[in-house]
């Protein structure tokens, strides 16, 4: 042990002070006390420095750590013998007295900071250093996932879109002139109605077709009182459609209004409105975690069911048919003016075909002996080959099929004794079908790991799940009055209507659509012609199980059957018979969870606590209370004796065992 020359500092004591000790009659303290007060007073800063701290770098969680003042020197003898130096240690910093600062070395030199272009303070402080923040390390699930990849055929429903059609129309040379317009019966034909949309998707289809227009009027000046035109109005027009990549686009026509002017005696104006539905088809892949093979990480499983359209096609038919007139009714001179429905019947699919039976309704006016109005039917079965040989995998749930007439003619025909007696039928119908099947994967909804953080993406899926399918008949009875002015002697030549959905809801169990039917009736009071138009409401319900409010409806309304009964001479009953056949989907979203990675820290379990008792609060249960503590809920089962079953009371105490 090394002593100092000047152990006691003596040099720096006065010389009075070493003088011989007094008697104590004659100490004065005077000399000492002045002495103290100089020790003791502390040194005046120079207006030029500012003393600040160096900042202490402390996570919230810790305490702050107070400055030890350095102790005021004794004035008495030290004693020979060393004293170690006194030290204040803290869990992070460890600090130093203040007499014992000044002769140790500090191995680490604190820098002045400088505030302002000002100097620091000469007195050292001393810094207190945060705790070091515990590294991450990233691992990312890699192998250990279990997925697997789900390809569906997703369809939606499209906004509707109105397409006007307004055309004039002249009156051909060979016809008389016009006086006034009885009826007008029209269909709609597109050029495309499956439309392919590419890579980049589409805000904005073009559309085109022709409307089929036949015009019944009357003349005066000509023996014939009820005059027929047909002409074609083409149309193309460009739609605001919103498609997404790699789609196809189904587009089905409804005309829902068709309204007529006289122009002059040879030329009148035809307007339309036409209705385009469209639906749009886009073949989907989503990616599905169903589980995992590390035994450290708990999953929670939970099943997704979407609805795939197993199968979509449309396949033409060509119809040829003769049908026969009635007994009593006067020959066939020509065709005034048709209409035809085709109403579904039955289909039957099997893993090769489907089959699918269907009637035809014709409601047709022509020109005997006077204007005759004919009602016939006839009907069809189409065969429909099947590609796809995995449609069948998964069970049916429900489908729909549709006809549109591409083209049609009805025309005179002589039968076998050579009266013409017969209407020849030729038609060109392209028969739609498509089918929906359930699909249903397990997919893991949560997960944790037992010593681990876990990170991951969500990615959001949206998708129609069937709900169910009904059809109901509405049957609907209106009674026409004739006016005054065409008297009492009149007589129904022609009868026609097509529905249109006005609206369709989903309600709490059921669906409900409504509509009307604008029936066109052409009459003759002696030999005047005159029409009447009126307009049928209908409305079906259909009880759907598991129909809830705000569910997508798909709704289809054809017209089955349509007749007549003249009640007197100024009163006409219509009937009518609309089949209504609905679909219904719910909208369901959920998280897949993709690209799982573990996140390992320095940081142990063993430093938290190994028993804890729980409270449980409003909506824990046991995946919740498992996954924040990371034990398995077996264990939480076992320890506390909870059945699989049972469920966890906000307040129930429960102890965790990690």
């Amino acid at each position: 042990m090394e002593y100092k020359k000047d152990l006691f500092g003596t040099q720096n004591i006065p010389d009075f002070a070493m003088q011989p000790a007094k008697p104590a009659e004659e100490f004065d303290p005077t000399v000492y006390d002045k002495l103290y007060e100089a020790m003791t007073k502390p040194v005046d800063k120079s207006p030029e420095e500012e003393e600040i701290s160096v900042p202490t770098y402390v996570e919230p969680e810790e305490e702050p750590v107070s400055e030890v003042e350095a102790e005021p020197a004794s004035i008495e003898e030290p004693e020979l013998e060393a004293e170690p130096e006194s030290v204040f240690e803290t869990e992070d910093v460890v600090l130093v007295s203040g007499d014992a600062a000044e002769e140790e070395e500090i191995e680490e030199e604190v820098e002045p900071v400088y505030l302002e272009d000002q100097e620091v303070a000469k007195d050292e402080v001393t810094p207190v250093m945060a705790a070091k923040a515990p590294s991450l390390k990233i691992m990312p699930a890699g192998d250990d996932m279990i997925s697997s990849t789900l390809h569906y055929t997703e369809f939606r429903r499209l906004p509707e879109t109105i397409i006007h059609v307004e055309e004039d129309v002249l009156v051909p040379d060979v016809k008389p002139d016009l006086e006034r317009i009885l009826c007008v019966e029209s269909k709609c034909k597109l050029s495309e109605r499956d439309i392919l949309i590419g890579s980049t998707g589409t805000q904005s289809v073009r559309v085109a077709g022709d409307l089929t227009v036949q015009i019944l009027y009357s003349s005066v000046n000509d023996d014939e009182k009820i005059i027929s035109i047909e002409t074609r109005l083409p149309f193309r027009e460009d739609c605001h459609i919103s498609v997404q990549p790699n789609s196809n686009l189904y587009l089905t026509p409804t005309i829902i209004e068709l309204d007529h002017d006289k122009i002059n005696e040879r030329k009148f104006r035809i307007r339309a409105s036409i209705k385009l539905d469209p639906r749009e088809y886009r073949a989907k892949e989503a990616s599905i975690l169903t589980g995992f093979k590390n035994d450290e990480v708990e999953i929670l499983e939970d099943t997704i069911r979407l609805t795939d359209v197993a199968f979509r096609k449309t396949e033409s038919i060509q119809i040829e048919e003769d049908l026969k007139l009635k007994e009593g009714a006067s020959d066939i001179d020509k065709i005034l003016c048709y209409n035809v429905n085709i109403v579904e019947d039955h289909k039957q699919i099997d893993s090769e075909k489907a089959v699918i039976s269907a009637n035809v309704f014709c409601n047709i006016m022509y020109q005997g002996e006077k204007p005759e109005y004919y009602q016939g039917k006839t009907e069809f079965t189409q065969f429909i080959k099947l590609d796809e040989g995995n449609i069948f995998n998964r069970p049916l749930t429900g489908g729909r099929a549709t006809f549109q007439v591409t083209d049609i003619s009805i025309l005179p025909k002589k039968d076998e004794n050579g009266d013409s007696r017969l209407f020849a039928l030729n038609m060109d119908v392209d028969t739609s079908i498509e089918y929906y099947r359930e699909l249903e994967e397990p997919v893991v909804k949560d997960l944790y790991h037992y010593t681990k953080e876990v990170n991951y993406d969500a990615e959001a899926l949206d998708y129609m799940d069937f709900c169910g399918n009904s059809a109901s008949e509405a049957t609907v009875r209106e009674i026409v009055n004739i006016p005054d002015r065409y008297g009492t002697d009149s007589k129904v030549v022609y009868l026609s209507g097509s529905p249109i959905i006005r609206k369709e809801t989903a309600e709490q169990g059921k669906c409900i659509v409504e509509g009307v039917i604008p029936v066109k009736l052409v009459c003759v009071s002696g030999d005047i012609p005159f029409s009447l138009h009126e307009e049928l409401e209908f409305r079906a319900s259909m009880d759907i199980p598991g129909c809830r409010f705000g569910m997508v409806t798909d709704s289809e309304a054809v017209l089955k059957e349509l007749w007549y009964d003249q009640i007197n001479s100024r009163q006409i009953e219509v009937n009518a018979i609309v089949e209504v056949a609905s679909n219904v989907f719910g909208k369901g979203k959920h998280e897949l969870i993709q690209n799982v990675s573990f996140i390992e820290t320095d940081e142990d379990l063993e430093d938290k606590p190994s028993i804890v008792v729980y409270i449980s609060k409003e909506g824990d249960d046991s995946w919740k209370i498992a996954k924040k503590y990371k034990t398995s809920i077996e264990q939480i089962r076992e320890v506390n004796g909870l059945l699989e079953d049972s469920k966890i009371i906000e307040g129930t105490k429960l102890l965790i065992i990690r």
